[in-house]
Formats: structure tokens, sequence, C-alpha cells
């Protein structure tokens, strides 16, 4: 099986910027965008949301929203400046509403944390995996590795994945924990399936890793493939990979075989 190609993305909010680099995606064989979009964002650039979207789907790509950090429910490295169950949910609630009102192809909730209760945050995730999908809106869930969501949230969702970020010792360690990780999804879901590789924060000595566990990801038989994220995270500070622009190209001479498909 083919596995569709996406990657996260992040890097302007510009509109003749992020639209180029959307092209760039297009043309590089991509089919899917991943927006994670953060508190910051939802607060001052509302309009974001659907100017995200409507770019990516002009391009032919699929656009995912993903809220990032957002009131530490969720995992990244957005910065929440709420505390509080009741705002927690508040600011959830907002989020969400600004996204689908986007109308993106998916919502893709992101290592979902448990900040809202001491007790199980399964049914709190029903509850939004069930209004998102009263929208006609996909539901993806990108759990934290090892941490498998209860089944009774699999019927509600259209894509089940993670990522294994953590660098082992060799690249051929790093395909074997790759593998690893596609096979915890494969046998956990009743849904399609992916699975991030790591492109962020990679320094020179790690650009072979991220090369292993990229191809380790393309044969493992899940739906989609997806970097974590675009060029690297060139220009994106503590994020951003040394020599980010050729680690891109790398990546790239990877994925060429699959996009051309």
């Amino acid at each position: 099986m083919t596995p569709r190609l996406g990657t996260a993305y992040f890097s302007s909010e510009v509109g003749r910027h992020f639209v180029q680099d959307l092209d760039d995606l297009a043309c590089s064989g991509f089919q899917t965008v991943v927006f994670p979009l953060t508190e910051e964002q939802l607060t001052y650039s509302p309009r974001l949301f659907k100017d995200y979207v409507w770019a990516a789907r002009d391009l032919g790509l699929s656009p995912v929203l993903s809220p990032w950090g957002l009131a530490s429910c969720f995992g990244g490295e957005g910065l929440s400046a709420v505390s509080g169950r009741q705002d927690r949910l508040t600011a959830v609630d907002r989020w969400l509403e600004l996204a689908l009102n986007a109308r993106p192809d998916a919502i893709m909730l992101d290592e979902p944390r448990d900040r809202l209760t001491a007790r199980d945050l399964t049914p709190t995730l029903r509850g939004w995996a069930q209004r998102i999908r009263e929208r006609q809106t996909p539901v993806w869930l990108c759990y934290e590795r090892g941490r498998v969501p209860h089944a009774s949230l699999l019927p509600l969702l259209s894509s089940l994945g993670t990522s294994d970020y953590d660098w082992r010792t060799t690249p051929e360690e790093q395909a074997s924990a790759t593998r690893s990780a596609a096979a915890e999804v494969g046998e956990s879901t009743l849904a399609s399936s992916h699975l991030w590789v790591r492109a962020f924060g990679v320094d020179r000595a790690h650009h072979s890793h991220a090369l292993a566990a990229l191809r380790a990801a393309l044969a493992s038989g899940v739906d989609d493939v997806l970097l974590w994220s675009y060029r690297g995270g060139e220009g994106r500070g503590c994020l951003a990979s040394e020599e980010a622009s050729r680690l891109w190209e790398e990546l790239l001479e990877q994925t060429r075989p699959i996009a051309r498909q």
C-alpha cells in the first residue's frame, strides 16, 4: 500500500508566503497539510483558520486543523495562559467552533493531556469527537506513544496515530522504533492510521536517524506518513533543525518515489 504524504505547517501567517509554501508542498507530491493552531492564534488571528484551509484546498491539498498546546490540554510547544478546568474547557470550545466553521477535511486532536480532571479523560474526548462528527468532519487522534486511547473512542475516529520522536543510538534502532510505533497503531485501530516522523530540532548527527525513521514509516503500511514539520522547522528558533534545508531535501529524496505514484 502506498501511504499518503503530509506535513505540519506553521512557518508563516502571511498569505503570500504560506501560499507559496503550500504550492511547494503540492508540487513535491504531498497530499495532506496539518495546521497546528495555538491559543494565541485563536485570540489574535482567528481569520487564519479559514485562510489556511482555503489556500490549501485551492492548491489540491487536504487541510487538517489541530489544536497546538491549547489550554495545556494538547501536546505541542504552543504556550497557554489558561488555567482552571472551566477556562480550559471554554478555550477548547472556542477553538473547536472556529475550526469547524473553517470546514477543514479533518480535525486532529493531538496528544490530549489530562489537564481537565484527575479522572479518565475519555468522556471529555468522546464529547469533543462527537461534536466534530456531528458537523460532518472526520476526527483524527494522535496519542502519546504507549497511551493508546480507550476502545470506546475508536468508532468515533477516522484516523488514529502516534509518533516516536526520541532518538535511538543508531539509525537501525531508530527504524525499528518506528516500525514498532506503526505496529502499535495498526493493532489498536479500526480506522485509518497515521504516523508522525520527526523533522524538527534534528541536529546534524541525527539526520541519518530521521531518514531511517522516514524509510521505515513509508514501508510500514500506515495510511498517512506525516513529517513534523515543513522544511525541518526552518526559521522556527529552537524547533529548527540544523542545516534544515539540507535535511528537508534529504527527506524529499525518500518521498519522491512515493510522490510519483
